[in-house]
């Protein structure tokens, strides 16, 4: 049976099977500085895109899915390449950096492994204009 895939970053798939993320958070900004006017109020005027962020947490639970995923997305954040991140739809959003990864872990088994895992990867959309 294949495994359901929520979002693939690159070579990597969140899955039920692999690390499943419960909170998926979007952040996009735009650009209007504010133009100081003599003898008049300020205007503001659009210039673009600020950025474009996602934020996703969730958790591992080791008994089904291994304890690799951290360290497996740790090594893709650190390839210093952008990475494709495409949604369960084949839909591609375009090429996006993995900016920061943490953990919590919880739970131990007697030989010192977690049985859960908790984790927030914070992602910024890379523009290649």
């Amino acid at each position: 049976m294949a495994k359901e895939v929520m979002l693939a970053l690159g070579s990597f798939a969140f899955s039920i099977d692999t690390a499943a993320y419960e909170n998926f958070t979007r952040e996009t900004s735009w650009r209007w500085p504010v133009i100081p006017r003599i003898g008049n109020t300020p205007s503001i005027q659009y210039t673009g895109v600020e950025s474009d962020s996602i934020t996703l947490e969730g958790t591992i639970y080791t008994e089904r899915a291994g304890t690799g995923q951290i360290e497996a997305l740790r090594e893709l954040g650190g390839s210093e390449k952008p990475q494709l991140l495409v949604d369960q739809y084949g839909y591609v959003s375009g090429k996006w950096c993995i900016l920061s990864s943490s953990e919590k872990k919880s739970g131990f088994f007697a030989d010192g492994v977690a049985r859960k895992q908790q984790f927030t990867i914070k992602l910024l959309r890379y523009w290649d204009n």
